[in-house]
C-alpha cells in the first residue's frame, strides 16, 4: 500500500496581500519540496486556492522551461483544482445563471475580493485569472466543480483551455453540488 502526505501552506491572503504574494510562497513551498527525493508533487486548491494551484503551475512550468530543467520532479505531478476561481473578470455566464441558486457565495462578495486581490492588478493575467493562460506543457489536470457554483464554467473554460492545448484533463461537473462541495465530505 502506498501513502501519500499533504503538505497546507499557510500563505499570504487578500487584502492585506495583493497578486503574486502567496503565488511567489506557493511556489517556494514546491520548489523545497521538490529539492529532495520527494516523489511526485501535486498542486491543489479550492476555490481560489484551486486558482492558485493551477497559477503556481503555470510559472513553475515557465521558470522550469526558461531555465532549462526538465526534470520530471521539478515540475508537478498534476493539478488538482476543486471548484476553480479562474476568471477574475467575471466573463463566465454561470455568474449570471447561478447568481441565485449557489449558496456558498454571491456576485457582490466575489466581485469584493477579486478588488483586495488584484488591486490594481490586471484582471486578465493568466496568473490572476488562469482561464486565459497558454496550457501548453501544463500538467495533468483534474478539475472539480458542482452545476449549481457561481464559477461553475470557470471550471470548464480551464478545462477547454487546457485540453486545446494537448494537455491531459478530467473535468467532473457534479449535479447541482454547490461550490466547493468536496469540503463536505
Amino acid at each position: 500500500a502506498s501513502t501519500s502526505r499533504v503538505f497546507l501552506p499557510d500563505f499570504s491572503l487578500s487584502p492585506e496581500h495583493a497578486v503574486g504574494r502567496a503565488l511567489e510562497e506557493v511556489i517556494a513551498v514546491f520548489r523545497a519540496l521538490t529539492a529532495g527525493d520527494a516523489g511526485p508533487v501535486f498542486l491543489s486548491g479550492d476555490s481560489a486556492g484551486g486558482g492558485l494551484a493551477i497559477s503556481a503551475a503555470l510559472r513553475v512550468r515557465d521558470e522550469t522551461t526558461r531555465e532549462g530543467h526538465h526534470e520530471a520532479r521539478r515540475v508537478p505531478a498534476g493539478v488538482i483544482a476543486m471548484s476553480p476561481w479562474a476568471d477574475l473578470t467575471f466573463g463566465s455566464e454561470s455568474f449570471r445563471r447561478n447568481a441565485d441558486i449557489d449558496p456558498m457565495g454571491k456576485p457582490a462578495a466575489y466581485v469584493s475580493l477579486a478588488r483586495g486581490y488584484l488591486q490594481g492588478h490586471d484582471a486578465r493575467d493568466p496568473l490572476a485569472s488562469p482561464c486565459f493562460a497558454d496550457f501548453k506543457g501544463f500538467p495533468p489536470l483534474l478539475v472539480q466543480a458542482g452545476s449549481s457554483e457561481l464559477i461553475v464554467d470557470d471550471a470548464i473554460r480551464v478545462a477547454s483551455a487546457a485540453r486545446r492545448s494537448g494537455c491531459e484533463v478530467d473535468l467532473q461537473i457534479a449535479y447541482q453540488m454547490c461550490h466547493a462541495f468536496q469540503l463536505f465530505g
